[in-house]
């Protein structure tokens, strides 16, 4: 991924909107984070799975915020 090799923090950013022409958006934003520090080593595809499920879980929890 392209955050891993520049070494770049990730944003989890959630969109609230009824998706309707000119109604209200409402766009929530996560804490920046480094999802690959804890991983040492070669990063395998796995990895990759496992990060991009991670990411995914932190953007729905901006849904309740």
């Amino acid at each position: 991924m392209i955050a891993n090799m520049s070494n770049s923090l990730i944003v989890p950013v959630f969109i609230r909107s009824k998706f309707k022409l000119f109604s209200k958006v409402e766009i929530i934003f996560g804490e920046p984070t480094n999802y690959f520090k804890s991983i040492e080593g070669k990063i395998t595809s796995e990895h990759h799975t496992e990060i991009g499920k991670q990411i995914l879980r932190d953007i729905y929890s901006l849904e309740s915020k």
